[in-house]
C-alpha cells in the first residue's frame, strides 16, 4: 500500500507542471473513494455462503484502512476526505453527508460548504 501511495505521488511529482500542481493541490481537498465489494459481499449473503460473506467483508475493511492509514500518515499536503463506492452518486450529486476524515469523523456543515465550492470536473 505504501509503495502505491509512493507511485501515486511520483507520478503526479513528474508532470512537467509539478510545481502548479503542488501548489494547486495544497488549496484544495483531495476527496478519495473506497471500494466497498457490496455486489459481491451481497452475492455471498443471498447464496448463504457466509463464511466467503465475512472473510471478503473483512477482506474489503482491512484494504480500506490501510488505505486510510496510508494517508494519515504519509500524505499532509492538503486535507483528505474519504468515502465509500456506494456513495458515489450522491457525491456526484454535491451530497457530501457521507464523507469522513482520516479519524472517521463526519464532517461539519463548514467544511461540506468549503468542498462543494471546489471544481472537480
Amino acid at each position: 500500500m505504501r509503495n502505491l501511495f509512493f507511485l501515486i505521488c511520483i507520478l503526479f511529482i513528474c508532470n512537467g507542471d509539478a510545481q502548479n500542481n503542488m501548489q494547486y493541490i495544497s488549496n484544495e481537498a483531495l476527496l478519495i473513494r473506497l471500494n466497498t465489494n457490496t455486489h459481491l459481499i451481497k452475492y455471498y449473503l443471498e447464496n448463504n455462503e457466509f463464511q466467503k460473506y465475512e472473510s471478503e467483508k473483512n477482506k474489503q475493511k482491512d484494504y480500506n484502512n490501510q488505505i486510510i492509514d496510508a494517508f494519515r500518515n504519509y500524505y499532509s499536503f492538503a486535507p483528505v476526505y474519504f468515502f465509500y463506492s456506494h456513495f458515489s452518486s450522491d457525491v456526484k450529486q454535491g451530497k457530501l453527508d457521507s464523507i469522513f476524515d482520516v479519524n472517521g469523523k463526519t464532517l461539519k456543515y463548514n467544511e461540506i460548504q468549503k468542498i462543494k465550492n471546489q471544481n472537480y470536473n
